[in-house]
């Protein structure tokens, strides 16, 4: 399972059976095509991924922004129907709240200076506890 915090800076978390494998994250530069390479290269079976929502005590701060993180989830949304991954889709707030850095660092899961890769890992979590069916 790929799980991904799409934004400027992509953080990304990959999992089996839930163990955490490996995890990082990188800048999304001039192209996207990296962004589709690094997905469709993970050949997962399963994305979850932090959703995006542009809410009205927010919205200034998107005047005049092309507001990258939707584009970018809409990129991953078509790779990944193309490929015929699932997607499951998750608010910040429902990974982040549970799942704060203490409780990643008891599990031996927090990343130092990851904040994104972190925030996948966040969503890996999430869905392993309270999503996937049994």
């Amino acid at each position: 399972m790929l799980c991904l915090d799409p934004g400027e800076t992509v953080g990304w978390a990959l999992w089996d059976s839930g163990d955490l494998i490996e995890c990082g994250q990188f800048r999304v530069a001039d192209t996207l095509n990296e962004l589709v390479m690094f997905v469709s290269g993970t050949a997962p079976d399963q994305i979850v991924m932090e959703n995006y929502r542009v809410y009205g005590h927010r919205a200034q701060q998107h005047v005049g922004s092309e507001v990258v993180t939707i584009q970018y989830i809409g990129v991953i949304k078509l790779v990944a129907e193309q490929l015929k991954i699932p997607i499951t889709l998750q608010m910040a707030w429902q990974a982040k709240q549970f799942n704060t850095d203490a409780k990643l660092r008891a599990w031996g899961l927090h990343r130092p200076g990851m904040v994104h890769a972190n925030d996948a890992i966040r969503h890996g979590c999430y869905y392993y506890l309270f999503n996937k069916a049994s």
